[in-house]
């Protein structure tokens, strides 16, 4: 709960800047301090059951509570950092062969402050559009597989689909792109079965 000069700030600075302001700006300095702070930290929630234990065999030591309940101290391996991920909630914890291992969920509002960890997928699906032209209709596709990319496109490329032109309007477009996505998960699925098991592969 705010406190009452904590309230007056906020509506001053509300009425100064815009509320939408105000609450992005507050997102972007609590998502900074979390990711430079002097200490390591991760949150005190790790999801799913089990992933603690993944993350020790990794390497990670948990050390105990942070002095804010929603987060735990850690020693995190050599070549291990967290790095933000372009939203203003959202980072990841990266191994040293630069792959996803994490999704860090922060959210630092005043009036909603919470934290979680969840264990990342060790393979991940992406897209890339190539636009050949100004015209929003010509644009070539491709999707592709990466080993430790889950939500941002880190890691190694494994696999990647043919190349396709955009075509046609919205709805084959979009057809164009699903069925792309559709060849990459078929890789996967015939090289990786358990590919979207977060526990899985890790230690191969």
């Amino acid at each position: 709960m705010l406190s009452k000069q904590q309230a007056l700030d906020f509506l001053a600075e509300s009425v100064k800047h815009g509320p939408h302001q105000v609450v992005a700006d507050e997102e972007r300095k609590g998502q900074q301090d979390f990711l430079t702070s002097a200490s390591e930290m991760l949150p005190a929630e790790v999801e799913p059951e089990g992933a603690k234990e993944v993350l020790e065999k990794a390497g990670v030591e948990f050390l105990g509570p942070a002095d804010d309940e929603l987060f735990q101290l850690v020693r995190l391996p050599a070549g291990w950092k967290r790095v933000a991920s372009g939203h203003p909630w959202l980072s990841m914890l990266i191994d040293d062969q630069d792959r996803e291992r994490a999704r860090i969920f922060y959210k630092p509002n005043h009036y909603q402050r919470v934290a979680s960890l969840i264990l990342a997928p060790r393979f991940g699906i992406h897209e890339s559009c190539h636009d050949t032209s100004q015209l929003e209709s010509e644009a070539e596709y491709l999707a592709y597989v990466t080993d430790g990319g889950v939500v941002t496109d880190c890691g190694k490329t494994l696999h990647v689909t043919e190349v396709a032109e955009l075509e046609g309007d919205r709805l084959q477009r979009y057809r164009i792109t699903r069925q792309l996505i559709k060849q990459a998960r078929v890789w996967l699925d015939e090289n990786y079965p358990d590919w979207m098991d977060s526990f899985a592969y890790w230690e191969d």
